[in-house]
C-alpha cells in the first residue's frame, strides 16, 4: 500500500471512529485561558446529542456537561464547571 493511500485511510477512520467526529456537533470553542484538562461529553439542548469535547471550556455554550457518554445519555447527572 502506498503512503498516500496508508494516509487517506488512516483518515477516514479518524473521521469515522474518532469520539469528536458525531455527526452534527459544533466544533469546540475557541478557549484562551486556564482550564481543567478533563476531556467531557455535552449534551445538545436541543437536540439531546452527546457529543465530545476535550475539555468543559470548549464545549458550546449553555449545554451541560458530563464526565462520560453513559451520563450523557442519561444515566448519570451533570457536572459543574
Amino acid at each position: 500500500m502506498s503512503l498516500k493511500k496508508l494516509l487517506l485511510a488512516s483518515g477516514v477512520f479518524l473521521l469515522t471512529a474518532a469520539p469528536g467526529s458525531v455527526q452534527n456537533c459544533p466544533p469546540p470553542r475557541q478557549y484562551q485561558g486556564p482550564c481543567s484538562q478533563v476531556v467531557i461529553w455535552a449534551k445538545n439542548p436541543e437536540t439531546g446529542t452527546c457529543c465530545y469535547y476535550p475539555n468543559p471550556c470548549t464545549a458550546p455554550a449553555g449545554w451541560m456537561t458530563y464526565t462520560s457518554q453513559a451520563e450523557c445519555e442519561g444515566n448519570g447527572g451533570p457536572i459543574e464547571i
